[in-house]
């Protein structure tokens, strides 16, 4: 019987998980005392990108509502993005995922202004868009490796991903936040072409730096066939004077 694999949780993980919560934690805060709504106010939508306030493409993910979106997302921040970042290093996953949340906020206003009605004003916000973009990372990564589908179900990570990706079809289409599915499926999208993309560009490293050696190698062999033994008659004469007058 195979176990289910529980990497260490990494550090940037770990700010990841601790902001999903904090966040959590004062969303609904800030909504039962204050009457405030965190997503009204940091969430993305085509109208206030059209009002100029550009500066939610970047603060959407910091808004998460839904307990069971936070435990799911959380859990899958610890699985998924610890490999992740320990295969990658700290320095690329950020990257990956500063990559992945502008992708994301395109792609979602584009759906949102094609499909229009009510997407133009539906806030997208949390981070479930990141963590789509890591299973399809991870299913290219690892296809073999084995989740528990809702806890109970053991079920490898490609098929994992192609379930994930069929609920976020059928969600775009059938369901109201369409553009928000839809905007999950281009980070799913995303989180295969970064991987692909990174084994293109070691390939091709991989074959300059062989090229490189090659020509060093030639060159050297060209140095060989150059050098030639000295005849002692060659060799100057100690007893001559190295300068006529």
């Amino acid at each position: 019987m195979q176990q289910m694999y529980l990497p260490p949780l990494t550090k940037v993980n770990k700010y990841l998980i601790g902001i999903l919560v904090v966040s959590f934690v004062l969303g609904a805060v800030f909504a039962k005392a204050f009457d405030i709504s965190l997503v009204a106010i940091l969430g993305l939508d085509v109208a206030s990108l059209k009002s100029g306030l550009i500066y939610k493409m970047v603060t959407y993910p910091l808004v998460s509502t839904g307990l069971f979106n936070v435990v799911f997302t959380g859990l899958l921040f610890w699985f998924l993005g610890s490999d992740l970042e320990a295969r990658w290093g700290s320095r690329r996953y950020i990257h990956y995922l500063l990559i992945a949340t502008f992708v994301n906020a395109f792609a979602y206003s584009l759906f949102a202004i094609f499909m229009g009605g009510a997407s133009l004003n539906y806030p997208f916000h949390g981070m479930a868009f990141l963590s789509s973009a890591m299973c399809v990372s991870y299913a290219v990564i690892y296809p073999d490796r084995i989740f528990q589908f809702f806890m109970i179900i053991p079920v490898k990570a490609k098929y994992f991903c192609l379930i994930l990706a069929g609920m976020n079809v059928y969600q775009g289409f059938f369901s109201p936040g369409g553009a928000q599915a839809f905007g999950n499926i281009a980070s799913m999208i995303f989180g295969a072409a970064f991987v692909f993309g990174m084994r293109g560009l070691g390939f091709y490293l991989r074959d300059q730096v062989g090229n490189l050696k090659k020509k060093q190698g030639k060159v050297k062999k060209k140095r060989k066939g150059h050098l030639r033994l000295v005849d002692d008659e060659e060799k100057p004469n100690p007893d001559e004077p190295r300068y006529w007058q």
